[in-house]
């Protein structure tokens, strides 16, 4: 269990995941130190109004270290990455590789040094299926699934990843790699749940690229936010640097979400398959061994985090 008192720096903290982080980490005791580059993004009242809630707006890549010499930092949650769309689901067209590179890595390496001069006891990146940008062959995605970055988002986030071995290996920080796939919520107004969600709700057909054959594991927030605060609480238990594979506890093929997702809605939307090639027409399934073993975690199914989605959205379908 967390210990009171003990402080914890979390990045990105007003974005999606992030708020929650925060939210969950008070909620266990911690101090947190929330740094963003927005006034306030989704951090909740509750979490701005508490005692033990410190905020620092600033960007990461220009962020002076000095800031932290008052805290005794004891981890480090590095969520923070550059904003592929906006809060409208707009695509941000303009995001460059040194954006990625600048908080990937450059600013991975500052947190570190941070880590070092605090002798912090974990050092946290959440990264992404990203990092297998190409076709991989093996039926479920691992720890020990070889790497393939096909953009420049996922060549960073793995750049960060061996950055972080690299650097902690000659201290007791643990560095634990947590490798996402799609996260979805409320608060997340992008991605394949969040499209055949919007289309169902208005009744429009849900166009399937490629064959729809293809599987995911897509993780419901909640989960997301509890592997996070699991990790610092299953510490012990996790090896000086760990890769953990994240998402849901089991996988369904792409057009199977699409249709849960118009039966729960009540939806009068029509699944087809679009005349259209996919480029990731392959199997994202996630193997969650190390979460169940390590963590003592089961996510949620796809069909349950779907229904809690909707229930979050106050949808009222057939459940």
């Amino acid at each position: 269990m967390i210990i009171d008192n003990e402080t914890i720096l979390v990045t990105g903290a007003t974005g999606f995941l992030g708020s929650l982080v925060c939210e969950d980490l008070l909620n266990l005791g911690a101090n947190v130190i929330g740094i963003g580059r927005k006034e306030s993004g989704y951090i909740g009242e509750r979490t701005k109004g508490s005692k033990r809630f410190t905020y620092i707006r600033q960007d990461l890549a220009t962020i002076d270290l000095g800031v932290f010499k008052k805290f005794n930092i004891c981890g480090v949650i590095h969520l923070a990455t550059p904003c592929i769309v906006d809060d409208k689901g707009n695509c941000n067209k303009d995001i460059t590789y040194d954006d990625f590179y600048d908080v990937h890595v450059r600013a991975t390496r500052k947190l570190i040094e941070l880590s070092k001069q605090n002798d912090a006891r974990f050092f946290i990146f959440p990264s992404s299926v990203s990092i297998y940008g190409k076709k991989i062959t093996v039926t479920q995605i691992s720890n020990e699934t070889c790497p393939t970055p096909a953009d420049y988002y996922g060549l960073t986030k793995y750049m960060g990843e061996r950055l972080i071995e690299i650097e902690l290996s000659k201290v007791e920080t643990k560095g634990i790699i947590l490798r996402y796939p799609l996260i979805f919520g409320r608060n997340h107004p992008h991605g394949l749940i969040y499209t055949f969600y919007s289309l169902a709700a208005a009744n429009k057909p849900i166009s399937i690229l490629g064959s729809g054959k293809a599987l995911r594991s897509p993780l419901y927030i909640r989960d997301a936010v509890k592997i996070i605060t699991k990790c610092v609480e299953c510490l012990e238990n996790l090896d000086k640097y760990e890769i953990i594979s994240c998402g849901s506890s089991n996988a369904l093929s792409i057009r199977e979400i699409a249709e849960l997702t118009v039966s729960y809605t009540n939806s009068k939307s029509r699944v087809m398959k679009a005349d259209k090639p996919f480029s990731l027409d392959w199997d994202m399934n996630m193997d969650i061994a190390k979460l169940k073993k390590k963590l003592k975690l089961l996510p949620l199914t796809v069909e349950d985090g779907l229904r809690a989605y909707l229930k979050d959205l106050d949808i009222d379908g057939q459940f």
